[in-house]
This record gives C-alpha cells, structure tokens and sequence, in this order.
C-alpha cells in the first residue's frame, strides 16, 4: 500500500431512488483511535452496530461524525401513531404530581391543571410517524454508506497525497542543513582550544601543553557529533521509507519526529559555532512543521 491518508476529510452523497432520498455527510478530524459518532434518524437506529462496522473497513483512525438524512417520496402513505409506553408513563408522573400537590399543605393546588390532548401529542416522541416501507430503505442506507465512504477515502487520500508532498520536501531541505553542521564539526575543538587559551591569558596562568591537549581530548570526545549525524539520517531515511510505504502510519511518524527532535537537541549542546547553531534551529523549525502536519495522518 503506497497510499497516505489524512483523518480530517468531509464527503456528502446523495442517492434518491423510489421511495426515498438519503443523504449521508462525514465530517473527520484528527484522533488518537478510531471514535465514531453517528448521527442516525430514530427510525434508523438500528442501523447502528452495522455502520460502526462498515465504517471499520474504511478507516483505522479519527474522530467521525456521520450523519443520515432521509426525506421519503411525497406519494408515500404516512401512518401516524402513539407511543403507548411514553404516553402512560406521562399520565403516570401527572398522577403523581396530584399525589404530592393533595399532601403538600403549601402547594398552591389550584396551579395543577390535567394536560389537554393536543398538549399531550406536541409532547416530544408521544406521536411518532410510521412508514411501512422502512425496511426496504436500510439495506438502501448501508449500500449507501459505502459509496459515501468511498468519496471520503478519496477526499482524504487528497488530502494526504498533500501532506506526504509536503514532508518529503522538507526531509530535502533537511540534507543540506546536516551536511553544514557535519562541516563545521572540526572547527568545534579549535573555538574550544581558543576560548581555552584567552581564558588561561586573562588569569595569568601559564600553559601546560600536555595538560591543555588532555582537556581538549577531553572536550573533543564531547563534541563529537558523528553519532548524532548518524542517527539523524537514520532517521530521515526511515520516514520517507515509512511515507512512500504508506498506510496506517501517522503513530510510525510521530515517533521518528520525536526521535529527529532528540538529534537536534544534543547537536544544538554541542555546536560552538554560531553558523552550527542557527543551522541547527533550522534544522528544529522544520521538524516542528512536520511534526504539526503528521498529526493529520492516518
């Protein structure tokens, strides 16, 4: 699989055939897992388990909200009805309030008025609309799905066809910035002999030769920075092999943007060259760009 996607993506699909027009829209933006939000009409919620389900094929990571709409052919017979269950528990809670107005010697009793019938339809799921042909909508809503997650792959592959674009250049604007800072490395233990020998000449203190050498080994086994290089192109190696892999890869990034911070860090504790040290905040603000975009991906 070569493909990156991005986990922030929308994508709205239509489809109307007889008896009914659906509409679904999937709104993404980035997440740590996959977190799916459906958004189903009543008469849908069934449907639930088996969106989660179809959703799962699609996508491995990201915060979904997935919305249905559906508006059935106006020759279609609408059957109104009442839901018994809710009516009574409601006629079961006026009975009550009666019971604690009857015992409550402050309660102002004449305040307590039986609801009237159109007040008790207007009451929100006491009248509920049945339509007969439901069950052959779903199978219509779940094929319908599919196509719709199908626009919202290739929104995202878009998306991500970007963002790989974009992380590639920067690890090219990388190489010659590392290739700087390996070239100035020498010149690391000759600022550090300098600065050495103005100290030892303000303090008045004579040079013992073998002594300063000691130190300057020592400091130079300290600033050695051909590890670090090492690692660095490693590393850069490693993501461009991850992006043009492709798939599930974003936690796979993140971890070697965490890893290229790291290098530059101890380049920047050892660099003694001011030219070394602004390559190496170059170096950091391209890796915090890169690192800022793969939280989009996959």
């Amino acid at each position: 699989m070569t493909k990156i996607y991005s986990m922030t993506a929308f994508a709205r699909y239509e489809h109307k055939e007889a008896p009914c027009q659906l509409t679904w829209e999937i709104r993404a933006v980035n997440h740590r897992y996959l977190e799916i939000q459906p958004k189903l009409p009543e008469a849908f919620r069934d449907l639930e388990p088996a969106l989660r389900e179809t959703i799962k094929k699609h996508v491995a990571r990201g915060k979904l909200e997935v919305g249905l709409r559906y508006q059935l052919d106006n020759n279609q017979e609408t059957v109104l009805a009442i839901n018994k269950e809710l009516t009574q528990s409601l006629f079961s809670a006026f009975d009550q309030l009666d019971h604690i107005a009857a015992s409550s010697n402050k309660a102002n009793k004449s305040a307590l008025t039986a609801p009237n019938k159109l007040e008790l339809l207007a009451w929100p799921g006491v009248l509920e609309q049945e339509q007969s042909d439901l069950s052959q909508i779903k199978p219509q809503a779940l094929a319908t799905l599919e196509k719709a997650l199908e626009q919202f792959n290739a929104c995202r592959q878009r998306e991500g066809g970007e963002l790989k674009d974009f992380l590639l250049s920067h690890l090219d604007n990388m190489g010659p910035l590392i290739n700087q800072i390996s070239e100035l490395a020498p010149k690391n233990l000759e600022q550090m002999r300098t600065k050495m020998n103005e100290r030892l000449a303000e303090i008045n203190h004579d040079t013992n030769p073998e002594r300063l050498e000691q130190e300057l080994l020592f400091w130079a086994q300290k600033l050695e920075i051909t590890e670090e290089i090492e690692r660095l192109q490693t590393h850069i190696k490693e993501t461009r092999r991850a992006l043009n892999q492709g798939g599930v890869t974003g936690r796979r990034l993140d971890f070697l943007m965490q890893e290229l911070n790291r290098e530059c860090n101890t380049l920047g504790s050892k660099s003694q060259n001011s030219t070394a040290t602004q390559a190496v905040v170059e170096l950091k603000v391209i890796v915090e760009k890169m690192r800022e975009q793969i939280q989009n991906i996959e």
